[in-house]
């Protein structure tokens, strides 16, 4: 499936694009520390490659072709600045115990 682009009075949604590079590394290197276990934290920038973020972007990719997981990049409109990203996964099944 097709991920589309989304617009909002403040945010453009969209799949990462190989010219956010600059922004995903300022994004991910300068985010608040790990508050919790499903936290990140700061990236160092030698993890913020070209490499990786487009190995990102083919993983993105493929989950979205396979009907597996969707994902986009929220950005702010007027600072065009990476604020978060969306997953959205259709096929999870609920395991009942």
């Amino acid at each position: 499936m097709i991920r589309k682009t989304f617009r909002t009075k403040r945010l453009i949604i969209r799949p990462h694009l190989a010219s956010d590079h600059k922004e995903w590394t300022f994004a991910y290197t300068k985010c608040l520390p790990k508050k919790s276990k499903y936290d990140r934290g700061p990236m160092k920038e030698g993890e913020c490659t070209k490499k990786i973020f487009n190995k990102i972007r083919s993983r993105h990719e493929k989950l979205s072709r396979l009907d597996h997981t969707y994902v986009w990049a929220m950005y702010d409109q007027k600072t065009k600045r990476l604020i978060g990203t969306i997953d959205i996964c259709p096929n999870i099944e609920i395991i009942k115990s």
